[in-house]
């Protein structure tokens, strides 16, 4: 199963990015400081912008996170100047990312694409080419290239704030093989659960806010199971009552806050009999009463983080996905994408 094998591929590929791509990406950006950034992507790119914006914002500048179509039909009050703009499409076929990438090409600053597709329209509009060393998947449901942006966005990020990538970077790789194993026992287990849900839920906060959006979209593109992503504190004012006894909750934590804060809202819906699991990333060595999935790392390594806590959610979308009878590369509806005719070259 091809999806398997994407899933399974990623830390091989971080490894050979860390490797590659550091000094490269560097000398991409403008020689002088940008007074702004702008951060264009949708769909998993946007998830992955995400996950990187924390670290983006620590340039001391103003940071806008922006779709395609918002950025292009709002042009006027984007910023202006010197503005380093990072534009986001593992296929670089994105119809929207495309019209938008050519308009700020047209605007005082600096344009790059970051994409896997170094042959594709995004690539061959005229802007500076950040290339993935990962070919567009041969499915819908996209993992391996999520990952991979997101790491790539992490170097960028690195680098632009002058910061060196952690020298134990390399190291934590053998972990997330570990994990990656955990993830799918994890998965199988939870699987069956998440089949007979009526919705599951992923919340987290700061950058896997990115990482609740991503699980609920591979989730609900390869299992056909209703699914959304949110940020922990905000899911609690209110949006609990639109859940029932058949609903799943999972939380994402990576600090002794969150997972307090998780826990704190664990037991309190479970008094109305709604399903939770908590997926603690936090760094060993601290007490974990509740977990359904822990990492167990000595370290969560800040490069890493957003590719490691996909691992669960694209393993749980794989196998609730056959639980269900669907095939997860195939998706719900195999042939959607040409009727939302969202890339370049597609019609119904």
């Amino acid at each position: 199963m091809l999806v398997k094998d994407y899933i399974q591929e990623q830390p091989k590929l971080a490894g050979r990015m860390i490797d590659e791509l550091p000094a490269a990406y560097a000398g991409l950006l403008p020689a002088s400081p940008p007074e702004a950034v702008l951060l264009v992507g949708t769909g998993s790119s946007m998830n992955a912008l995400m996950t990187a914006l924390p670290l983006f914002r620590k340039t001391g500048v103003p940071v806008v996170l922006v779709s395609p179509q918002e950025c292009l039909e709002s042009l006027d009050t984007m910023p202006s100047g010197k503005v380093l703009s990072i534009v986001v499409s593992q296929s670089g076929e994105s119809i929207d990312t495309l019209h938008t990438t050519e308009a700020l090409l047209r605007r005082e600053g600096s344009v790059i694409v970051l994409t896997g597709n170094p042959d594709s329209p995004l690539a061959q509009t005229g802007a500076a080419v950040a290339a993935m060393p990962v070919a567009d998947e041969q499915i819908g449901p996209k993992t391996k290239g999520y990952s991979a942006t997101a790491l790539a966005l992490q170097i960028f990020g690195h680098a632009l704030t002058r910061q060196d990538i952690p020298a134990d970077t390399k190291n934590a790789l053998s972990d997330m093989e570990t994990f990656a194993l955990q993830s799918e026992r994890w998965a199988v287990d939870f699987a069956q659960r998440a089949a007979e849900s009526d919705v599951l839920v992923v919340l987290g906060q700061k950058e896997h806010v990115g990482t609740a959006s991503e699980g609920s979209l591979k989730i609900a593109e390869m299992s056909g199971l209703p699914s959304f992503g949110l940020e922990t504190e905000e899911m609690s004012h209110g949006r609990f009552h639109g859940l029932t006894e058949k609903s799943l909750v999972c939380f994402i934590t990576a600090t002794d806050a969150e997972y307090d804060f998780a826990c704190r809202m664990k037991a309190a819906i479970k008094y109305f009999s709604i399903g939770s699991e908590i997926l603690d990333f936090r760094a060993s060595g601290k007490p974990a009463e509740v977990a359904g999935l822990r990492w167990t790392s000595r370290d969560t390594n800040p490069l890493l983080a957003p590719i490691i806590a996909a691992l669960p959610f694209q393993f749980l979308a794989m196998h609730t996905a056959l639980v269900k009878g669907i095939d997860p590369e195939k998706m719900r509806y195999p042939t959607m994408g040409k009727f939302l005719k969202i890339k370049v070259g597609t019609a119904a």
